[in-house]
């Protein structure tokens, strides 16, 4: 009798242990009991203790290979350690649970007419291109891509992508939002035609199901979505783009709280290939990386009649500040903008609608009973959380017992 650990995919933080009497590889799908419903989990390793309690595997959903690599599983690790979170969190993250338990068999139902496309190899490079070949060459640094022109950033990603597709090697593209996913499939679709899916989570399952399919056996080689596409394992891929990576969506407001711009870079370093990261205003932390020389930096200067924007970087905590808010230099910059009559703009970042809920009745702070912070009320969906361990928090005050609260915070 063989024992495995299995990854559920569920917020339970630890490995389950299963029997099965036919040797498995580390990656493969199983169906098991758990919790009293035939759930799917996936094999992470041979477990050393012998527990004649074990429940059996009831069935093994891939026949002829692993459904996941060895990196894929790094990868898991990895995320898992990077936002203190469970394997099981991690996975149902990046593969929707309905789609991790499909039956992938029967590939004839999900065949793809695979196109060939014959591309010029000495076809001469626009300068972009040229310069982020150039830098791909060197190592698998991540790629800071910087231009105010999102356009111009698309066409050197077709130019790129064309060197890459002319190997049969494919290429995951992450966009922010629907919107810019339109944008990049427009111009890339008459370029690459079948060649390109798309894939984001309000398409029905059956058709998530066949580009996942597609792209996990190299039909489909290349492959544009939001950040869910992230997850999606490949055959050949040596290629990722991230385009606005400084984009908020990529940060995920529930656990695991995980930013997909950052899971795309550990992803690229596990598997060894490079990533381009593409933006208008670069992310403090990217811009930061690019400056040190943690990321390589490809910056395409504007037009010669477009005055560039100065960007000051200001520590608030090396000048008196106003209420923990703004620093005295930038009170000082917008004093002299209303003298000038000038407008103002203060961007303050922040999760949910409020960082702080008061009791009405007796004025005590609505907080977390596990970590002693104050919990954040989200308004559209109705309820509070506490942003440190994730715990949701009924509204009810825990000193009086009233539901009455005022809400109030910065940004």
């Amino acid at each position: 009798m063989n024992y495995y650990n299995i990854i559920i995919p569920r917020p339970v933080n630890k490995l389950f242990t299963y029997t099965s009497e036919i040797q498995l590889v580390k990656g493969t799908r199983v169906i098991v009991d758990f919790r009293n419903r035939k759930t799917a989990g996936v094999v992470f390793s041979k477990s050393d203790i012998i527990d004649q309690k074990c429940k059996s595997i009831n069935c093994i959903l891939d026949k002829e290979e692993p459904f996941f690599n060895e990196k894929y599983l790094e990868l898991l690790k990895r995320l898992s350690r990077n936002y203190v979170s469970s394997y099981g969190e991690v996975l149902d993250t990046l593969i929707n649970r309905n789609l991790l338990k499909a039956d992938y068999n029967d590939k004839e139902s999900v065949k793809f007419n695979k196109v060939s496309i014959k591309y010029d190899s000495n076809e001469k490079l626009d300068s972009s291109t040229s310069k982020l070949l150039s830098l791909i060459g060197r190592d698998n640094r991540p790629i800071l891509f910087r231009t105010d022109n999102i356009y111009k950033r698309i066409s050197a990603y077709v130019g790129l992508i064309k060197k890459f597709n002319l190997q049969d090697r494919q290429v995951k593209i992450l966009c922010p939002d629907i919107a810019t996913l339109n944008k990049i499939v427009r111009i890339l679709s008459p370029v690459f035609k079948d060649k390109i899916g798309v894939y984001f989570a309000a398409k029905t399952l059956k058709y998530r199901k066949k580009m996942l399919l597609g792209y996990r056996n190299g039909d489909v080689e290349i492959i544009a979505g939001t950040k869910s596409v992230l997850g999606l394992p490949s055959k050949n891929e040596d290629l990722i783009i991230v385009e606005g990576e400084e984009d908020e969506f990529y940060k995920q407001e529930e656990s695991p709280y995980m930013q997909y711009r950052d899971a795309a870079i550990e992803y690229a370093r596990i598997f060894k290939i490079p990533i381009v990261l593409g933006s208008s205003i670069p992310s403090l932390e990217s811009f930061y990386n690019a400056k040190n020389n943690i990321y390589k930096y490809l910056y395409l200067e504007n037009d010669k009649n477009i005055k560039n924007a100065k960007v000051n970087l200001i520590n608030i905590k090396e000048h008196e500040s106003i209420s923990g808010l703004i620093s005295m230099p930038i009170y000082e910059k917008i004093y002299k903008n209303i003298k000038e009559k000038k407008k103002t703009l203060l961007l303050i970042n922040k999760k949910g609608y409020s960082n702080y809920l008061v009791c009405n009745n007796c004025g005590s702070n609505l907080m977390c009973d596990r970590c002693s912070v104050n919990a954040t009320y989200y308004r559209s969906k109705g309820y509070c959380l506490c942003n440190y361990c994730g715990k949701k928090i009924d509204i009810v005050c825990s000193k009086c017992g009233s539901k009455d609260f005022f809400d109030f915070g910065f940004g």
